[in-house]
């Protein structure tokens, strides 16, 4: 059977081994940054796995009496999230979501309302409703929705006009009211990261740098003015995030033990399991304070193999959102790694004692089953774009095509049959002319062959060609009249 698999692919024509050639080309433009943000997400989630035990193990015998129990619950997790992100990829194609996004947004808007009544308090903030023994955070899946009917009503405006477009008008008031509520649960780290990723939409789409700058330096005013006039807690949230020393057990406690963390670390840190912070001196060491964690057991240069993987994860985000075929899969896309990318530089911007601490967690690391789920559901939308997407010819496609149509119509003149020339006559240009007989020729008769005259001969031996040879004669008394 191989055989003659083998041998039919060798009779091919070229021009079907050079279309087959050309389709793995662009196959393999498609599929490469696909396959490296797959990689980089299978390294992000399995250096989780390892560092979530290490981290939540003490905490969890103790509390638990079982070390593995959050390592268990996150592995759980973590298959749910693969069946979640293959199912995006492959089940619908992203434009039919694109088309019931108004759907999605109000199922959102649902959810977020059923946690605004009934939600689970825990730290301070209402996030968290309990479906079948299991606490889950809606505001996780309703900021991939509101990307979605974002990049739904981008894509059906025309660039640099207003919403005028009703359907439009309707999914824009969705999505806010959404944010709205995420707002008051209060969840101010999604709000920022929706934010980040409607940004970063605008870019793509065109906007005009001036107002870009303008809308985000309009929207960290806002955001620091109201979270500093809210309540005590929020303000004095700010205030540590500058000088988190200045109260060291007290609002800046988090961040001075995180600093302790990375600082014991060093190069290559203590090693796997050695740490010392997550023995009850740093809360959350599973959760938002994973980084530090990681920066204390694998040092240095485990946190810039960290922020490697995710730098990897944005070029191919933006590499599969160029290679979208029109502008709702490129706004998808974008919209979903700045999900992504804005969320984990939250985090390790609170932690690294940058910006104020938001309570976000760090995709693919920290344990938690909402953001797992959220994050895969997020990976699987970016494969669905690049599943989706054919690339167009370049011009060393076009190049390759041309030298394969002149290879292919070379060999088949090879192959075709000859005509043959009756006797006497030779194959001249299409037509046929007297073979003249072996003497020297003339200066007239070469001047006559060089202008492809027959011969006397011809016109007497074939009759069929007398009438050709009748202008032959009045040229060659031309001649002489002349000389």
């Amino acid at each position: 059977m191989s055989g003659t698999s083998r041998n039919a692919t060798a009779t091919r024509r070229p021009s079907q081994r050079a279309h087959a050639r050309e389709f793995e080309v662009q196959a393999a433009r498609i599929a490469a940054p696909r396959l490296w943000l797959i990689a980089a997400v299978c390294a992000l989630v399995a250096l989780g796995i390892v560092m979530v035990y290490s981290a939540s193990s003490i905490k969890a015998l103790t509390t638990e009496g079982n070390a593995q129990a959050e390592l268990v619950s996150q592995l759980v997790f973590i298959v749910g999230g693969i069946v979640v992100a293959v199912a995006a990829a492959r089940l619908f194609n992203y434009h039919v979501l694109l088309e019931k996004s108004i759907y999605l947004v109000g199922a959102a808007i649902v959810l977020l309302g059923v946690v605004r009544l009934t939600g689970v308090a825990s730290h301070g903030a209402t996030r968290w409703i309990s479906v079948l023994g299991v606490s889950l955070q809606p505001s996780e899946f309703a900021k991939i929705c509101i990307v979605l009917g974002l990049a739904q009503m981008m894509s059906t405006v025309k660039r640099g006009t207003r919403l005028h477009d009703q359907s439009a008008q309707i999914m824009g008031a969705a999505c806010l009211l959404a944010l709205v509520l995420i707002f008051f649960q209060p969840d101010k780290g999604t709000v920022m990261v929706c934010a980040v990723a409607f940004w970063v939409m605008l870019a793509v789409d065109g906007t005009e740098p001036k107002k870009l700058i303008a809308l985000a330096v309009g929207f960290l005013l806002a955001y620091l003015a109201y979270a500093y006039l809210k309540d005590d807690y929020s303000r004095q949230r700010i205030v540590s995030s500058f000088d988190p020393f200045a109260d060291e057990y007290g609002d800046g406690y988090q961040s001075v033990h995180g600093f302790f963390a990375f600082a014991s670390g060093g190069l290559f840190g203590r090693g796997l399991g050695m740490g010392v912070q997550k023995y009850a001196y740093l809360p959350e060491a599973h959760n938002d304070f994973i980084l530090p964690v990681i920066g204390e057991e694998l040092g240095l240069v485990g946190v810039i193999g960290v922020f490697a993987c995710f730098g990897i994860i944005g070029w191919a985000g933006v590499r599969i959102a160029e290679q979208a075929n029109d502008r709702a899969g490129r706004l998808l896309a974008i919209g979903c790694v700045g999900l992504l990318l804005g969320q984990a530089m939250l985090n390790f911007a609170g932690v690294l004692g940058v910006a104020p601490l938001t309570g976000k967690a760090v995709p693919f690391l920290s344990a938690g089953g909402s953001s797992m789920l959220a994050s895969m559901l997020i990976v699987g939308l970016l494969a669905n774009v690049s599943l989706n997407t054919t690339l167009p010819k370049t011009v060393h496609d076009r190049r390759r095509a041309k030298l394969a149509i002149a290879r292919d119509e070379e060999q088949g003149s090879r192959g075709k049959e000859r005509p043959v020339a009756p006797a006497g006559l030779t194959l001249i240009n299409g037509g046929y002319a007297a073979t003249a007989a072996p003497r020297r020729r003339s200066a007239q008769g070469t001047a006559l062959a060089r202008h492809g005259a027959p011969t006397r001969n011809a016109g007497s031996a074939h009759p069929e060609l007398r009438d050709v040879s009748r202008p032959a004669r009045r040229g060659r008394q031309a001649l002489k009249q002349g000389a």
